[in-house]
């Protein structure tokens, strides 16, 4: 199976400056940085690579509207590679790794293990299903995790109760193995190309949370999303949204919350029914 790498990218010069030279030495069968209407030198320096293509905007389309733009492409692998602009990959035949990943046809989309600078797991790598409720109590668990995370005793029964909530707690505890989830983190994820045609990629009126709607469409379709530690990425956060992240956040979460769950009410019935979601 043949791999695209899609990069979307909006004036992340000094992010590209990692990511491309390491990526010109896997066995990738395209490159494409897509960009998003940026003001530094980045487009300038990816159109140094004679293996990398740039798709250019005519307007600001937010990161989903941005990763979509690869669809305007008909000359693309089997899979995609998503890898934000500011990632360095860690692992070097990422795809080969790919090629095994997908051996099964059951399986859509695969997430990555992506680092944080001081190469520490990401407690969002990967999860459950987002929903308003399982959301607040997976963020106490977060805090209650946080707050004894020096005592072993209280953390691993705290471990033990949120993992029908959360994962954080999880990886945090270096637990990494290959697994069926919910949804997976878009830094760094492959889904199969003709599957993100058929659902039509990003919901684009998102700027955050894209990947949480992206993989429940495509597991109402009957497809399985995984999280694989083999292909790894260190997210060098570096900050391109001038000063927009909290905003995006929450408007991207409550976006998807009246999406898929309808009003608080219909929400919180829906809880009561599903349960655990375990």
């Amino acid at each position: 199976m043949r791999v695209t790498a899609a990069i979307p990218n909006y004036n992340g010069l000094e992010g590209l400056q990692v990511l491309l030279p390491k990526l010109g030495g896997m066995d990738i069968f395209g490159t494409y940085v897509l960009d998003d209407g940026s003001t530094d030198q980045s487009v300038a320096y990816a159109k140094t690579f004679s293996n990398v293509t740039v798709i250019e905007a005519d307007r600001n389309l937010g990161p989903a509207g941005n990763r979509n733009r690869i669809l305007k492409r008909d000359d693309l692998g089997e899979l995609i590679w998503f890898i934000d602009a500011d990632m360095e990959v860690i692992t070097t035949n990422a795809g080969d790794i790919a090629k095994r990943l997908f051996e099964d046809s059951s399986v859509a989309l695969v997430g990555g293990y992506i680092l944080n600078r001081n190469g520490r797991p990401y407690y969002w790598n990967y999860g459950y299903e987002k929903h308003p409720v399982r959301d607040r109590i997976a963020q106490l668990y977060g805090k209650l995790g946080n707050k004894y995370k020096d005592h072993p005793r209280i953390l691993n029964f705290l471990r033990k109760k949120a993992i029908h909530y959360f994962f954080g707690l999880e990886i945090d505890s270096g637990n990494h193995q290959e697994r069926i989830v919910e949804w997976v983190a878009e830094g760094s994820f492959l889904v199969r190309t003709d599957i993100f045609r058929r659902v039509a990629g990003f919901d684009e009126h998102m700027r955050y949370h894209e990947a949480h709607d992206l993989c429940k469409r495509i597991r109402e379709l009957g497809f399985t999303i995984k999280f694989s530690p083999e292909i790894v990425t260190r997210h060098l956060e570096i900050e391109c949204r001038n000063g927009s992240k909290p905003r995006d956040w929450s408007s991207g979460e409550r976006y998807f919350y009246r999406k898929h769950w309808g009003t608080p009410k219909d929400a919180l019935r829906n809880f009561f029914r599903i349960g655990k979601f375990s």
